[in-house]
C-alpha cells in the first residue's frame, strides 16, 4: 500500500501501521470520508441507524441488538437524562457492566450534549470515589 495520500501528504509510520490494520469486512481498505470525521458521533450514529437499522449493532454474551433497537434505547435514556439534568453541559458518571446498556448510555450522554466518565464496577470503591472527585 502506498504511503502517499491523494492530497500528496505522506503518512507517519505510526499512521501507516494503523491504516494497514484498518480493513473493511470485504477485505479491502475503506477510506473514512472527511465529512464523517467532521461529524459528531451521535450524528454519525443516526446516519448508520437510517442506513442499516436492521443490522447488528452490538453483540455481547448476553444479547444482540440492532441499530434501530439500540437507537430506541439511546433516545429513551437521552430524554430521561435531559429531563432530570437539564441541557447544560456536564459530566455524567456511568457505572455499568460492559454490555449493551453501557454502549447505549455512552451514546445517550453524547446525544444529550453531555460528557461521560466510565467507571468500572470491578474497581475498588476508593478508586471510584477518587475518580468522581
Amino acid at each position: 500500500m502506498s504511503d502517499i495520500l491523494k492530497n500528496g501528504l505522506s503518512l507517519v509510520p505510526e499512521q501507516q501501521v494503523i491504516r494497514d490494520k484498518c480493513f473493511h469486512p470485504s477485505g479491502t481498505f475503506v477510506k473514512f470520508p472527511l465529512e464523517d470525521v467532521e461529524t459528531s458521533i451521535p450524528a454519525r450514529f443516526e446516519k448508520i441507524v437510517r442506513q442499516h437499522g436492521d443490522r447488528i449493532a452490538v453483540k455481547t454474551e448476553t444479547g444482540v441488538v440492532t441499530y434501530s433497537q439500540l437507537n430506541s434505547m439511546v433516545n429513551r435514556f437521552a430524554r430521561a437524562l435531559l429531563q432530570r439534568q437539564g441541557s447544560r453541559a456536564q459530566v455524567i458518571a456511568l457505572l455499568l457492566e460492559k454490555e449493551v446498556a453501557q454502549v447505549a448510555a455512552m451514546l445517550a450522554v453524547m446525544k444529550a450534549g453531555k460528557f461521560f466518565l466510565i467507571l468500572d464496577p470491578s474497581f475498588p470503591k476508593t478508586r471510584l470515589a477518587a475518580m468522581l472527585k
